[in-house]
């Protein structure tokens, strides 16, 4: 994409001013977190994402599912990382691999809650209790939340965090492609009304602060990293990430997290929340300032697709600063599965970014949010009026449809080539 110098210089000035007007409001990684150092970077086990639109895909849901070869075909040319039990790996893994060799496997392992079926199969004090003394449920699937500063032995294992570690291992020794373990429900959820009641702090015998138990999250999360590669469920969204600490996992040793509900999971939405929406780019930008990367899931819409992956994936290329993949799909009771929205959005080649910005109010410009790309542009309105963008030059959409200018309606995103 080629600038004109008078443009560019106007777009300098403005964001100049405008980064100014808006650091004291803007949420930034120094505010909450020390920097990782780049050579200590978690992430740097994972493949970067700096080029084009990179995805992944979990199908360890799937386990009654039989994939055909045409929908492994799609999977392994989509993804470059796939989240799956260890028989799937194993079953899978190979035709996988052979459509792309590049393609990574997390076999999945819960970090935080035992199953259903195992109230009895640990030490007591292995499990978290709530302040009438009963072990704490979650409320979809009644798991057991579990005791991070356990530290009995059973099993050759001294505590919870020891157990999930071994369990880690043993599932890569199971699944020989497998890069590294996923781990589940590594976020404030076990805080929350997620779960029949709130723990109690076993050093204090009051309920854990947020702050508290989010610490004691990582150390399940360091346990398990100093085996392997680490992806962990952690951010759920940017409004969690900042108000409930779910930042905190940005000081462990896990590499990437997944935001399991970016863009929000119930109405309004994350993304019809100009706060909420901004909150979750700036997640990204903070993440990987720390040294981590994210799966940024969303599946949470089941109408007007084309509309919210173009505005999902826009909003993605806002904050990837190298170390962030999306998911995309719908949530309808039958609705299309992530490999089977493969438009020639997602597989726009935008090239690498030619600005980096370090808050989320540092790419609003002309009344959308705009990134430039060596290959071409992303911008994004997550406000509820229409704007009109003058695009200062001849761009075209991943269709062929040639634009010099865009009238882009509440909540739309685009991804512009040129």
């Amino acid at each position: 994409m080629h600038i004109d110098h008078a443009r560019r210089t106007t777009m300098d000035r403005r964001r100049s001013c405008l980064a100014r007007a808006t650091a004291l409001a803007a949420i930034t990684a120094a505010a909450l977190l020390a920097a990782v150092p780049a050579s200590a970077s978690p992430a740097a086990a994972f493949t970067s994402t700096t080029a084009n639109i990179h995805r992944f895909v979990g199908i360890q849901t799937q386990v009654g599912h039989t994939f055909t070869a045409a929908e492994l075909n799609a999977i392994g040319a989509q993804n470059d990382i796939v989240v799956a039990l260890p028989i799937q790996v194993n079953k899978y893994g190979p035709a996988l691999r052979a459509v792309n060799p590049a393609i990574r496997f997390y076999v999945y392992q819960n970090g935080m809650l035992a199953g259903a079926d195992q109230a009895n199969a640990f030490p007591s004090s292995w499990y978290l209790y709530s302040a009438s003394g009963a072990k704490i449920q979650s409320k979809s699937n009644k798991n057991y939340l579990m005791n991070p500063l356990s530290t009995a032995v059973s099993g050759g294992d001294g505590g919870w965090p020891a157990y999930v570690a071994h369990r880690c291992a043993d599932k890569m020794a199971q699944a020989p492609l497998a890069s590294g373990c996923f781990l589940d429900q590594m976020s404030s959820a076990g805080n929350t009304d997620f779960v029949t009641s709130l723990p109690v702090d076993p050093r204090t015998g009051k309920l854990f602060t947020m702050t508290n138990y989010m610490n004691a999250v990582n150390i399940v999360g360091n346990a398990a990293a100093a085996k392997a590669p680490i992806i962990g469920n952690s951010y759920e969204s940017g409004n969690r990430y900042y108000v409930n600490s779910d930042s905190i996992v940005d000081q462990s040793q896990m590499g990437v997290f997944e935001a399991e509900h970016w863009m929000g999971a119930t109405q309004p939405r994350d993304a019809q929340t100009l706060s909420k929406w901004k909150m979750d780019v700036q997640m990204l930008l903070d993440s990987q300032a720390h040294g981590h990367g994210v799966l940024a899931n969303f599946e949470d819409m089941s109408t007007n697709l084309s509309q919210w992956q173009a505005f999902n994936v826009a909003t993605m290329l806002l904050g990837n600063n190298g170390h962030v993949w999306i998911q995309f799909e719908s949530s309808a009771s039958g609705g299309p599965q992530a490999w089977q929205l493969d438009t020639p959005l997602m597989n726009a080649p935008i090239g690498t970014p030619t600005e980096t910005f370090t808050t989320t109010g540092q790419y609003l410009l002309g009344g959308v949010y705009q990134r430039t790309f060596t290959n071409g542009r992303v911008l994004v309105n997550p406000s509820s009026s229409t704007v009109t963008v003058n695009l200062g030059a001849t761009m075209t959409t991943p269709t062929g449809t040639k634009v010099s200018s865009l009238t882009m309606a509440p909540y739309t995103g685009a991804v512009l080539l040129g």
